[in-house]
Order: structure tokens, then sequence, then C-alpha cells
């Protein structure tokens, strides 16, 4: 049998004694749940479902804020542009009427009235652009909270829809057991499997990299 077999092989024995020490670790871990959980398993199952549901309803409740607030926001930099917009026509129409000639033989109590209302004018534009910009900052900002909702409601979805299918008492603990055990289990079943390989490879490395500085 070639080297590349035997490795397959040796390979091979390990995946499976990992599998069914994974197992075994998984179900004594549920037992060990089992044993050990006082609590009446249905009776968790329904305050499970009633937080999920009052979550969902506050995530569709502020959803439904958001969206008012953005909808509000929309109309607020509407109403602005257009006030924007005004300013700029009313503001070139009054410096279209002032000329050389109206300024030193126009009427002087209507070049006054001019100015003033050119000056209102020019506040009100730069009143009307510092909202502009705040409605859309605050636009966006609104867009990542309704985002942020929108995840955090389907996640909330996706746990309500697994918690109302009425698993059975082992199915229950064989997955708690796992989402307990799995990260160092599946690290202890990685280094079990693949450890011995690595070991080996480094060695063949280091007998290579000797024989290179003796040499």
């Amino acid at each position: 049998m070639d080297q590349l077999s035997l490795f397959l092989r040796r390979l091979a024995i390990r995946a499976l004694v990992t599998a069914v020490l994974l197992g075994l670790a998984v179900a004594a871990g549920a037992y060990w749940l089992f044993a050990h959980d006082s609590a009446d398993f249905e009776a968790v199952r329904q305050d499970r479902l009633g937080a999920l549901n009052a979550e969902r309803i506050k995530f569709k409740a502020a959803s439904v804020d958001v969206e008012n607030k953005l909808a509000r926001l929309s109309g607020e930099t509407t109403a602005q542009l257009e006030r924007l917009k005004q300013a700029d026509s009313i503001i070139v129409r009054l410096n279209e009427l002032e000329s050389t000639w109206e300024k030193y033989f126009g009427n002087r109590a209507q070049q006054k009235a001019n100015a003033e209302q050119l000056e209102r004018m020019q506040t009100v534009r730069d009143d009307a652009g510092k909202k502009v910009l705040q409605s859309k900052k605050d636009y966006t900002r609104a867009t990542w909270e309704r985002d942020g909702i929108e995840i955090a409601l389907a996640k909330t979805e996706a746990g309500l829809k697994q918690a109302e299918v009425k698993r059975s008492r082992v199915r229950y603990y064989v997955e708690a057991a796992w989402e307990w055990e799995s990260p160092w289990a599946v690290a202890a079943a990685w280094l079990f499997l693949l450890g011995p390989t690595a070991r080996r490879i480094a060695r063949f490395f280091l007998k290579r990299g000797g024989r290179g500085l003796t040499s």
C-alpha cells in the first residue's frame, strides 16, 4: 500500500472516530442539560414565544415610526427647496431692477424697499439652504435606523418561526447541547483529526531545514 493510500485510510479512520466522539459529547451534554433542567419544557417555550412576539410588536411599531419620520423629512426637504427656489427667483428680479440710473435718479423709497426685500430674501435663502442640508442629514440617519430595525425584525421573526415549531424534548436538548459545546468541541475535533498530520509536516520541514544548515 503506497503512502498516499495509507494516509487517506488513516485520515478516514480518524474522521470516523472524530464524528463518533462528537456525537457522544453532544449526547452527554444533552443528557446533562436534561437532568439539570428543572423548568417546564412547554412553559419555557411559551415564555420565549411571548418574549419574541413582544419584540416583534416593538420593532413593527418602530418601523412605522421611522417610515413616518422619513416621510416627514422628505416633505420638509421639498418645502425648503421650494422656499430656496422662490427666494432665488425674487433675488434675481430685484437685482435686475437695480441699475446705475435707478441707483442715482430712481425713486428713493422704492430703492430702499427693494434693498430691504433683497436682504430678507438672502436671509430666507440662507436659512432654507441650511434646513435642506440638515433635513438630508436627518433623512440619511433615519434610513440607517430603518435598516437596523428591519434587520432586528427579520431576526426576531426568524426566531419566532423556529420557536413556533413544536420540537421534541430530545431535539431541544440536543440542539442546546450543540450550541453550548460546539466552539470547543469543533476545535478539539480538528486538533484530533489534523494534529498528527500537522506535526508530521512540521517535522518534515524541520528536518529539511536542519539538513540545509549542516550542508
